[in-house]
């Protein structure tokens, strides 16, 4: 019976060990960082048109590179707080598989 358990409990931690490098190395891909383009459409808008409508280009780029980096940066968040919680889970079912050994190993001393 506690030959069983041990097996459970040692998939189940190898199983949550993979998660939680599944979920960690996720979090540490890199990603470029959004920015507004620097093209000579850009350069051109300098000398074409007056200080409000460059202002307001500039500032609808630097809104919508925001909104896609803070998506980003939530994902790998997420994922992060995942690994750590698989992480956490992964450590009590290694005290739990070292428990089951040292009662499978008293016993059969005993």
């Amino acid at each position: 019976m506690v030959g069983w358990l041990i097996l459970i409990v040692g998939i189940l931690f190898f199983i949550s060990v993979m998660f939680a490098w599944f979920f960690l190395l996720g979090a540490l891909k890199v990603h470029i960082v959004k920015k507004i383009p620097l093209s000579s459409d850009l350069f051109n808008l300098f000398h074409n048109h007056s200080l409000v409508t460059i202002y307001y280009t500039l500032a609808k780029g630097n809104k919508s590179a925001r909104e896609e980096n803070i998506k980003v940066t939530n994902l790998k968040s997420k994922k992060l707080a995942n690994g750590y919680r698989t992480i956490i889970i992964s450590l009590i079912l290694l005290v739990i598989f070292i428990l089951l050994i040292a009662t499978y190993d008293w016993r059969i001393s005993n």
